[in-house]
Order: structure tokens, then C-alpha cells, then sequence
């Protein structure tokens, strides 16, 4: 699985009141997680990526991108491939705004050796969890317009969905995300300016 390219930043995982990142606990522990493991925040970005699309079901108004998801999946298999053993159940956690995207990912972990240690669910429902590495997948890709509960600013809806999506990590935040697309959005709002803070530190290329 490629993943584009990769930004990344150091312990990023809250949003402020001034709706920026900032520093959890900058002087709590942090285990080495990988891809990446030098950096406790990544971002990939899949805006080079063709199959990058979202899509609605046709019977559901909710929404999915099938490369994110294999993308969040492939990651996740990196992740617990670098975390001690014994894994503990549920130590990862993939979460994602849209319903129709979480059964997507709970599709293609089922049968496999990530089901027992990866959660996956919607932000609504990872409220009050926490997990040792968890993937925010924006699913946000050409195809569709950006959703609107999405495209808050301080205070809105939008704000608290991603405060729980990225607060839900110990060690290691990973966010999926298309850059091209998310700038389609106006720089105040909340979600470009997430992205955008985490891709501030270093980038990678993958191929």
C-alpha cells in the first residue's frame, strides 16, 4: 500500500481555544510507534493518489473512500507490528466521521489478525476512549463536497469531532487525509487548519 506523502510533527493532540494544535502532555512518556516511530503525529496525504475518491452507497446517505480505507488498515498492521507483544486487545483505534467508511475498514479487518486489537468507529463513539496509537481518517476526497458538519470553526460541531478524534491517542496519532481537497475549504475553518498544522514539521515522499 503507498501512501503518498507523509508529514509529520511532534506530540500534537488537542485542539486549543484558539482552535490550533497543541501539546497534550509534552512531558508524559511516549512509546516509539511506527511508520514513523521518530514522530508521534503523522499526517498522509493522498492527494496524488488517483483512488482517492469519495463516494456515497447508493442506499445510504452517509459516505466512503475505499483507498483510505485500505490505507487506514495497512497502517494499522504497521502499527501493532511495532508495538510489545502481548498486544493488548483494542490497543488501536481507527475512527472516522462517517459511518458507511467505518464499516468499509471493519470489512476488510474482519477474519484477520487486526480484529481482536483494532477498534474501529465513528468519532461519536470514541468519545471517552483512549487508545495507544489511533488513525483519524478524514475520508474527505474529490468527488464530493466537503460535508457541512465539517466545516466549522471555533465552537461549531466541527471543532468538537476533531478534538475527539485527535485526543483519543497515549503514543501515536496518525490522520488520513487529501490535502488538494481540504483546501478547497476557506483557511478559517478547522479542518484544513488541523492538517495543515501537522504537515508543518517535516515531509516525506513515498512512492
Amino acid at each position: 500500500m503507498t501512501g503518498g506523502q507523509i508529514y509529520s510533527a511532534h506530540d500534537c493532540t488537542g485542539v486549543d481555544n484558539q482552535g490550533l494544535l497543541k501539546d497534550r502532555t509534552p512531558s508524559a512518556f511516549t512509546r516509539r510507534i511506527g511508520p514513523e516511530p521518530d514522530h508521534a503525529v503523522v499526517l498522509y496525504d493522498t492527494s496524488h493518489v488517483p483512488r482517492a475518491r469519495g463516494q456515497k452507497p447508493k442506499s445510504d446517505r452517509s459516505r466512503l473512500n475505499t483507498y483510505h480505507a485500505e490505507l487506514a488498515v495497512s497502517l494499522a498492521r504497521q502499527m501493532l507490528a511495532d508495538m510489545p507483544i502481548p498486544h493488548t486487545p483494542e490497543c488501536l483505534g481507527i475512527v472516522t466521521p462517517y459511518a458507511a467508511q467505518r464499516d468499509t475498514i471493519k470489512t476488510l479487518i474482519q477474519g484477520t489478525d487486526l480484529e481482536a486489537y483494532v477498534r474501529v468507529g465513528t468519532v461519536h463513539a470514541f468519545q471517552g476512549l483512549e487508545f495507544d496509537g489511533v488513525i483519524f481518517d478524514t475520508m474527505e476526497a474529490p468527488g464530493l463536497a466537503i460535508a457541512p458538519f465539517l466545516r466549522g470553526m471555533w465552537g461549531s460541531e466541527a471543532m468538537r469531532l476533531l478534538n475527539v478524534a485527535v485526543t483519543r491517542a497515549r503514543h501515536k496519532l496518525i490522520i488520513i487525509a487529501h490535502r488538494d481537497h481540504l483546501r478547497t475549504l476557506p483557511r478559517t475553518m478547522l479542518l484544513p487548519q488541523l492538517v495543515n498544522l501537522a504537515a508543518q514539521k517535516q515531509c516525506v515522499t513515498r512512492s
